[in-house]
């Protein structure tokens, strides 16, 4: 059941065939590094209205890529506003020391947002990581309700979440908060 990725890694079709070869993943890093794993998991947070880690990681691993500094400091001044500042819509949990340490940056550097990745990885780690993976091996455990406390984290959006949800479609919903996002920027 395993099948070769472009980079090489192994990608599994089912949670049973990875069980099968003994391949679980042990680290939330291992989780994120295989698409399939990390769409459910994304599916996993967007239930437990947690994604905005998530979107942390995969805006700092875009970050991390821009090579001109000028567009760097765009993409520093966007994950902050978006992530890190205390007004921030989609507030991260981070240490205040971490979150301090990020408002005050004056230059960016490609590990400018290392500490504040290595909160959140171990974040995720310490709160979902484990629920995920009994989540895989059962979804009936699932015992939160689905996007039941979305009105009050996100009011503008709440309708359409759920719809988009109900139909379990997480591009949907992150859209609908990409949308909002670049409106207010407006």
């Amino acid at each position: 059941m395993a099948m070769e990725t472009k980079s090489g890694r192994e990608s599994f079709e089912s949670f049973e065939a990875m069980k099968a070869a003994n391949k679980v993943p042990q680290t939330i890093e291992l989780v994120l590094r295989d698409k399939k794993l990390k769409q459910k998991f994304e599916t996993f947070l967007i239930d437990r209205v947690a994604i905005e880690s998530l979107q942390f990681l995969d805006s700092v691993a875009f970050y991390e890529k821009v090579e001109k500094p000028e567009w760097r400091v765009r993409a520093a001044g966007s994950i902050i506003a978006k992530f890190v500042s205390p007004n921030a819509q989609y507030q991260i949990n981070i240490s205040e020391r971490v979150r301090e340490h990020l408002l005050n940056l004056v230059e960016f550097e490609k590990d400018s947002f290392e500490p504040a990745k290595n909160a959140v990885l171990a974040l995720l780690q310490e709160n979902f990581y484990l629920q995920f993976v009994a989540y895989l091996e059962d979804p009936s455990t699932n015992t939160m309700e689905p996007i039941e406390n979305v009105q009050e984290y996100y009011p503008k959006e709440a309708y359409l979440i759920k719809k988009a949800a109900s139909r379990k479609t997480r591009s949907s919903v992150n859209r609908i908060l990409t949308r909002n996002e670049e409106t207010q920027e407006i």
